[in-house]
């Protein structure tokens, strides 16, 4: 945790994220994507991005931080329940010239638990965030938390 709040030294750092490795008990192709995805974007990125543009994925909330001042006065945009909410939310504060860092020593183990069929589909899922979507289950997820609607007294 150290590391990500570390970066909000600079007062113009809304956001910071890092990346997401397989769990131990992740499956083989949590393992495979997310090892192939790390190796790639150390060889290519510095330890520390700065980003000023959005993406989707930008700030995953996997493990993000934000600061609360800045979410109090601009508050995500409900219609993206499915995800990407967070990536519209850094746009917002990057035409405020804001930036988001994304740190690999701010990274966590994570995994979804798919076989190679559920990694295309997710991959295709993550795909389609670029516009508005409210949440509903995905019928290739195996997660609980990733299956069912949330509860309104979860929330």
């Amino acid at each position: 945790m150290e590391d990500g709040i570390a970066n909000f030294k600079d007062p113009k750092v809304c956001g910071v994220y890092g990346l997401v490795t397989a769990l131990p008990d992740g499956t083989f192709w949590d393992k495979f994507f997310l090892t192939i995805w790390n190796f790639t974007y150390r060889l290519i990125y510095p330890e520390k991005r700065v980003h000023t543009k959005t993406y989707t994925g930008l700030l995953g909330f996997t493990n993000g931080i934000i600061l609360k001042e800045l979410w109090d006065k601009h508050k995500f945009d409900l219609d993206y329940g499915a995800g990407g909410e967070e990536a519209v939310w850094a746009d917002y504060w990057f035409k405020k010239d804001y930036i988001v860092i994304q740190d690999i020593n701010f990274s966590v183990k994570h995994s979804h638990h798919l076989g190679l069929i559920g990694w295309i589909k997710q991959l295709m899922e993550w795909r389609s965030l670029k516009k508005p979507k409210l949440f509903r289950p995905l019928k290739f997820r195996k997660s609980l938390t990733h299956t069912e609607i949330p509860s309104k007294a979860a929330s």
